[in-house]
């Protein structure tokens, strides 16, 4: 119903039956296309001429189909992706692509134990790579100096300036945001959103802070907060360091923000290996590793890469040349009681609070 698609949404009467139609209707061709495109490929699969003669031709009538119902894009981490007019998800190409495997087998047959399925999806690529669009990808949000696009986590895309907010399509301005499955689609500005976010998000909180008043500690994760959202355009990105005794609500309190980002689903981080974390901060906007208190030896320098910005290559699987470039752009929360990993670069971008122990303790989930 807030779809930017809906034509009878400023309706006086009947807005939301003559809705319910249209969207029987699509069903109903969506559906009888569906069919009409599956029995075609059956056909073609048993077509005269040779094996490679029937694979053209399957090939051929996916891409024509595929064509119709969405478009195929290629973004600048050197990826590949088709996105479908309707559902609005991005399903990347590729051999080990579980999304594409699955609409390749619902809509038209295909599956990896028959010889066409591999056919097709090399073809997809090849497709993509000389006749695709090209776009930005980027996660949660993208900033490009005047204009923020914020992504709801599913097919929604906002569209921030000075003058107001719009709500779109993916991909549509140009920046591809692939769906964040482990998120809830929780982001909605359709209401008027307080001024005063920050004070109503965090009340309660910074009682039990050493060398900061509370009214210090919210200005500074409300500027930290918008250093998630415009990370694009920072150089150097400062790394929140909550420090303190058991007890004193670090994790909760980044609980909080892993909630207002990702949704009540997805838990803190802990330090594992180098590739992990290199994985999490070019994959997520903002990563926490909780209790990091133990000495690691390639952890400084991690953290050095991850407060400005820089680039990850890596050799793209099943090729021998061509690489990946992945951008570290994560914002990084860290906890600890006795910090081991301090630095003079590092340090130099911590924002450091230190609480002491609560006197008086309520459960997370109030």
């Amino acid at each position: 119903y807030n779809s930017a698609n809906n034509k009878f949404k400023d309706h006086k009467y009947n807005a939301e039956r003559d809705l319910a139609k249209d969207v029987d209707r699509a069903f109903k061709a969506e559906s009888s296309d569906r069919s009409d495109i599956s029995q075609m490929i059956k056909i073609a699969e048993r077509a005269q001429g040779s094996n490679n003669d029937r694979k053209r031709l399957v090939t051929k009538l996916v891409v024509a189909d595929m064509n119709r119902r969405g478009e195929f894009i290629y973004t600048d981490d050197g990826r590949y992706w088709y996105l479908h007019s309707n559902a609005g998800r991005p399903v990347q190409l590729g051999k080990q692509s579980d999304q594409l495997d699955s609409m390749l087998d619902m809509s038209y047959g295909l599956n990896a134990s028959d010889g066409f399925q591999p056919f097709v999806c090399n073809h997809l690529i090849n497709h993509t790579i000389t006749k695709g669009r090209h776009a930005v990808s980027a996660v949660l949000s993208s900033f490009d100096g005047d204009t923020l696009f914020l992504h709801s986590g599913r097919q929604d895309i906002y569209r921030i300036t000075k003058d107001g907010v719009t709500r779109h399509p993916d991909g549509q301005y140009g920046v591809l945001f692939p769906w964040r499955p482990q998120a809830e689609e929780i982001i909605s500005l359709d209401e008027p959103i307080s001024d005063d976010w920050s004070t109503w998000l965090f009340d309660g909180w910074f009682d039990n802070l050493l060398d900061f008043t509370p009214k210090q500690a919210k200005i500074l994760i409300r500027v930290w907060v918008l250093f998630i959202l415009f990370r694009d355009a920072a150089v150097s990105r400062p790394i929140l360091a909550l420090l303190g005794q058991q007890g004193s609500g670090k994790s909760t309190l980044f609980h909080i923000l892993y909630t207002l980002f990702y949704g009540r689903r997805k838990s803190l981080n802990a330090i594992s290996n180098p590739e992990d974390f290199d994985f999490l901060t070019s994959s997520d906007p903002l990563v926490v590793f909780d209790n990091v208190d133990s000495w690691t030896g390639w952890l400084p320098d991690r953290l050095a890469l991850a407060a400005s910005a820089s680039d990850l290559v890596k050799r793209k699987l099943y090729t021998d040349s061509d690489v990946v470039t992945l951008k570290r752009q994560a914002i990084l929360g860290i906890t600890a009681h006795e910090p081991k990993f301090g630095r003079p670069d590092v340090v130099d971008r911590l924002l450091i609070l230190n609480l002491q122990r609560r006197e008086g303790f309520l459960p997370e989930s109030i």
